[in-house]
């Protein structure tokens, strides 16, 4: 049986889940929580029509950021200054890198302050790249977030 799905007879499947963790040695500072926590809460979403693959998981929030990220393959997460231009910037970088984007997610605080993005990539970004990246202005920290 999949994952999230029981037995039948078994426990009702997992639908949704908040995680905070007592620790603040992350490296991806957007994971805290105003307690200096890292805290992040998921669901579980059913399959859609035709997908036999099952229910998947997703994150919901990341720290104080609401996100829509499916717990798939590669994501690339940036923590930035919400302006104009991040996002084609960091498009732009790994497209010329031949890196396909998959999927985007952005979520703010508010006009103008703390943004995270979640670019799903079909390819890995290589130490380079995510320098690259790292180095656009209004860029301050990224994490890869990688399915076992």
């Amino acid at each position: 049986p999949h994952p999230f799905n029981p037995k039948p007879g078994g426990d009702a499947p997992l639908t949704e889940m908040t995680v905070t963790l007592a620790t603040s040695s992350t490296r991806f500072s957007a994971a805290l929580n105003a307690a200096g926590k890292i805290s992040v809460a998921g669901a579980v979403r059913p399959a859609g029509p035709g997908d036999d693959s099952g229910p998947s998981p997703f994150l919901t929030r990341v720290g104080a950021f609401d996100v829509d990220l499916a717990l798939e393959g590669i994501v690339l997460l940036t923590r930035q200054t919400d302006q104009p231009g991040i996002i084609a910037a960091v498009s732009a970088v790994l497209g010329e890198a031949g890196v396909n984007i998959s999927f985007m997610t952005v979520s703010r605080t508010s006009r103008g302050r703390d943004a995270v993005m979640a670019l799903g990539v079909d390819s890995q970004p290589d130490a380079d790249l995510l320098a690259k990246i790292t180095g656009l202005a209004g860029i301050t920290e990224f994490a890869l977030v990688k399915e076992d």
